[in-house]
């Protein structure tokens, strides 16, 4: 549904805010950018956005520490085009995992086939790390090829569902 048509206030910040170039998106939601061929210690700073995961009874947030932007030619490129028409058929702010050598990745759809690989967390309450993108998609509890969705809570905060626990 083009963004235009949406009624729903949230729906429509959520789709406003996602639908926008990867490399806007990414500084608005990590910590630290990756960008390739970088050391880690060079990483540009982001404005870390607050993801709250759970069923709605148990509740835990983690703030995106290190993310990347993928371009379609990128995410062509790196899945040697079998994942991009997934991420293009989405939703802005829908998070998808696939399975890459054995190791769990979770991507946020924004604009056409761009998107965002969310390569580690931080656990808000406890300060705990997760500096695997495997660590990432089990705290969202996703399998590969499982999807769900960011919908903005504040200009802080985003909740994550997964589509088969929406009702």
């Amino acid at each position: 549904m083009p963004i235009e048509k949406l009624t729903n206030p949230t729906e429509y910040a959520t789709r406003a805010f996602f639908d926008r170039p990867a490399n806007v998106v990414v500084g608005q939601l990590a910590e630290r950018v990756f960008v390739d061929g970088r050391p880690a210690g060079s990483l540009p700073y982001g404005d870390p956005l607050i993801i709250q995961v759970g069923d709605g009874e148990t509740n835990r947030e983690y703030r995106i520490t290190e993310a990347e932007a993928y371009t379609p030619n990128e995410a062509s490129h790196q899945w040697k085009g079998k994942r991009l028409a997934k991420l293009e058929r989405m939703q802005p702010g829908e998070v998808v995992a696939f399975n890459h050598r054995g190791q769990f990745l979770s991507f946020i759809k924004t604009t056409g086939g761009e998107n965002v690989f969310i390569r580690g967390l931080e656990d808000v309450e406890t300060g705990q790390r997760f500096d695997s993108a495997h660590h990432v998609t089990t705290i969202l509890g996703l399998q590969p090829w499982e999807d769900g969705r960011l919908v903005l809570v504040d200009e802080e905060r985003a909740r994550f569902e997964r589509y088969d626990l929406v009702a």
